[in-house]
């Protein structure tokens, strides 16, 4: 059984018991669920195809949890990026795993935009403020 499957299953067997807690935020499984698969359908709408891989630079937050599923859902290969690194090593992991898409907090989108040639803007999702008009904000995901 596969993590995604695992999700599947908690959701139909105990879909309002809290799956994650966040502070004063409790997230249900059939709400973990739900998010993760719309995740997945929006990233699969913006291109993403079975095998293409997508970098994470989050904070560890709920989001961390609902990309790394909702990646997996759409069939891509999840690998998060170390905001603490070095410039070099940041652009050597980039060039390395090629990413296909981005999922950003919107405190490292100045960050990322140092590296556009390893990903298009137009296949970012940012969490919280967006600072380009081009950029898909987590808010919109979910709209």
């Amino acid at each position: 059984m596969t993590i995604v499957e695992m999700l599947e299953r908690n959701a139909e067997i105990f879909p309002e018991k809290t799956a994650i807690i966040y502070g004063d935020l409790s997230i249900s499984y059939r709400e973990f669920h739900e998010r993760s698969k719309t995740l997945a359908n929006v990233l699969i709408s913006m291109g993403l195809r079975k095998g293409d891989r997508v970098g994470i630079v989050l904070q560890k937050t709920p989001e961390v949890l609902i990309s790394f599923l909702g990646v997996a859902c759409a069939g891509g290969i999840v690998f998060p990026v170390d905001f603490n690194q070095t410039h070099e090593n940041i652009e050597y992991l980039l060039k390395q795993t090629d990413p296909t898409m981005m999922i950003v907090d919107g405190q490292f989108q100045n960050l990322i935009s140092q590296f556009k040639e390893h990903c298009s803007e137009k296949k970012i999702i940012v969490v919280g403020q967006t600072m380009a008009n081009q950029l898909l904000s987590w808010e919109d995901v979910f709209a």
